[in-house]
C-alpha cells in the first residue's frame, strides 16, 4: 500500500488507494513506462496524483 487520497469530479467523490505491484517484463499484453517517460505523457488529474504519491 503506498497511499491514498481524495479525488472529485462532476457528482462523483472517489476514495482512492495505490497500491504498489511488482510486474515481470515476460507478459507481452502490457507496455512498461519509467516514471521518468509517464511524466512527459498526457495524463488524467487522477493519475498524476496517483503518481506524485509513487514518487514520494
Amino acid at each position: 500500500f503506498v497511499g491514498e487520497f481524495k479525488h472529485g469530479y462532476t457528482k462523483y467523490k472517489l476514495n482512492i488507494k495505490v497500491y504498489h505491484q511488482i510486474l515481470n517484463n515476460e507478459n507481452k499484453n502490457y507496455e512498461f513506462k519509467t516514471l521518468k517517460e509517464l511524466e512527459s505523457t498526457a495524463l488524467s488529474a487522477l493519475s498524476l496524483k496517483a503518481l506524485k504519491l509513487i514518487k514520494l
